[in-house]
């Protein structure tokens, strides 16, 4: 029930046309990787990540400038 409450949401999400980030806040071992990942696989055709407990170099791309285009080359150069 949890689960279908969640994509739910995440689809409610989709639709809305401010397009906000998302922030998934919640206690650990719940689900929440899990039901992103699933709802990106059947909503999108791409889905990037970044974990930055495994890579945590990928911080980096957060230094300096936040302007699209430097956050963009920064992600591409991972």
């Amino acid at each position: 029930m949890l689960k279908r409450k969640m994509y739910s949401v995440l689809k409610k999400w989709k639709k809305d046309a401010s397009k906000n980030a998302l922030c998934l806040i919640g206690a650990r071992q719940v689900g929440k990787t899990t039901i992103v990942r699933e709802f990106a696989k059947h909503e999108y055709h791409q889905l990037v990540e970044l974990n930055f407990l495994a890579d945590p170099d990928a911080k980096k791309i957060f230094d300096g400038s936040l302007r699209l285009m430097r956050f963009c080359l920064s992600f591409l150069l991972l």
